[in-house]
């Protein structure tokens, strides 16, 4: 499926902002925040999930924190919050099923976005499934803290242990597929961006590399999960992933049994 590469590199995290009106008005007809997200997402999926934390204290969720580098010398944002994990969530958060008011706030304002996003979202579980994903039973939004955001949202997507497959079985081709990486968008190359920006550059690469190879009629290369298979007919596992992203929102991270998706703060 062709994806629109340029405006991964110059929209992202860019929801779509209908008025908050909706939010609003459906937050007034309703007793609750739960009622109001059920009215704006026409439904309730007893997968949905939302977190609830505050800002991480040791970083004062910016998800960095100051340390020295290897010649002494003091640095600002030198490395990862050990406390979050960079997140710059508070480690004590947990996942329920009642939204708070910010978050229909949030994804009220985008919601057909937000919809969109939770499809695409289970399309991506499915597709990593056969590539040995464990069981995933829950879909949790998580709405971002301005400071963490301002700093750069570090996302970490599809899990390592997933995706090392896949840039393993596409470096096979590494010849056949050198003209895909011209397709990339140079903003998006680690050099020149930040943060999430910086993990995408993978994402889209390898998108257009599985593309390439389907296209040539290329097979998984021997020792692999799915040997001898032709590219075309396994499904691109990242064409649901960057679709997410055209929503405007973003994957976070796979972990445990839960997808979560990642919404910019308003």
């Amino acid at each position: 499926m062709k994806i629109d590469y340029e405006r991964l590199a110059n929209e992202l995290l860019q929801p779509p902002r209908r008025s908050r009106a909706a939010a609003r008005l459906a937050l007034l007809r309703h007793r609750n925040a739960t009622s109001a997200m059920r009215s704006l997402f026409g439904s309730e999926d007893p997968r949905r999930r939302f977190l609830h934390a505050d800002p991480c204290r040791a970083c004062a969720g910016r998800g960095v924190e100051g340390g020295r580098d290897s010649d002494g010398y003091w640095e600002e944002d030198a490395w990862t919050c050990g406390d979050c994990g960079g997140t710059g969530d508070n480690p004590d958060g947990s996942y329920i099923p009642r939204p708070s008011r910010r978050h229909v706030l949030t994804l009220g304002s985008s919601i057909d976005a937000a919809r969109e996003a939770e499809i695409h979202a289970w399309e991506v579980v499915a597709r990593l499934r056969p590539w040995g994903l464990g069981s995933i039973d829950r879909l949790v939004w998580r709405v971002g803290n301005r400071a963490h955001h301002r700093k750069g949202a570090y996302l970490t997507g599809i899990p390592y242990s997933v995706e090392a497959q896949f840039h393993r079985i596409l470096r096979h081709f590494d010849d056949e597929l050198s003209s895909s990486e011209q397709l990339v968008p140079a903003s998006l190359r680690p050099d020149r961006c930040k943060q999430p920006y910086v993990n995408r550059y993978d994402e889209v690469r390898n998108h257009a590399c599985w593309e390439r190879a389907a296209e040539l009629g290329l097979e998984i290369p021997a020792g692999e999960q799915f040997s001898g298979y032709p590219f075309k007919e396994l499904p691109n596992p990242y064409t649901p992933l960057l679709q997410i992203w055209l929503t405007g929102f973003g994957l976070d991270r796979i972990e445990y049994d839960e997808i979560i998706l990642y919404a910019p703060p308003r």
